[in-house]
């Protein structure tokens, strides 16, 4: 099986983006991290890359590291919070967990988009020192596609216009602001096909 993959990125104006979207190439998969650093408090971009960084350099079981993850966030100085969903994808299957509000979406063979973050729990968010992380396993389609992607793409576009484009990058333009063309929110997606 052949994976493909793109990610996007992009923020809001004025501030630097506290979204951070990473994927490594492992044998005949990928690991791969979205974290979402949250708003309103000093730290969020740190958290959320480091989170990421993490993640991509010891993969092991995803709602194990997002508690461990969660714990030593709250010890850190910077004092940072963070959403997350972390994952690995392979022949076998989709295995990962999330924490806070973005989300991840497979589509079936037939069509159907299943999000599988349904269960996840918004907040308490990384760093609080009482995150519950929530995991989720699927077994992958014979062809498909994963789309990954903070609360700054599916809370400001419209999902079916999302599920019908092929491109990270086009999937980006859509939460812009009809008149002065900036996002109200960072956005980032990752985009996996097979």
């Amino acid at each position: 099986m052949k994976f493909r993959y793109e990610t996007a990125l992009a923020s809001a104006p004025g501030r630097p983006c506290q979204d951070c979207v990473q994927v490594k190439d492992v044998g005949d998969g990928l690991v791969a991290a979205l974290a979402d650093g949250v708003g309103g408090m000093s730290g969020g971009e740190e958290a959320a890359r480091w989170v990421v960084g993490q993640w991509l350099n010891e993969p092991g079981s995803a709602v194990d590291a997002l508690m461990l993850y969660d714990d030593r966030l709250s010890r850190q100085r910077h004092g940072g919070q963070s959403t997350a969903i972390l994952l690995r994808v392979g022949p076998a299957g989709i295995e990962g967990a999330s924490v806070g509000d973005s989300c991840a979406w497979l589509r079936a063979e037939s069509g159907e988009w299943l999000e599988l973050t349904e269960h996840q729990r918004r907040k308490p968010y990384l760093g609080s020192a009482e995150a519950v992380p929530v995991g989720f396993t699927r077994i992958l389609p014979t062809k498909g596609r994963l789309l990954v992607a903070s609360d700054g793409l599916w809370r400001h576009a419209n999902m079916d216009k999302v599920f019908a484009l092929t491109s990270a990058n086009a999937m980006l333009e859509l939460p812009r602001l009809p008149l002065s063309k900036e996002f109200p929110d960072d956005v980032s997606i990752l985009l996996v096909d097979w």
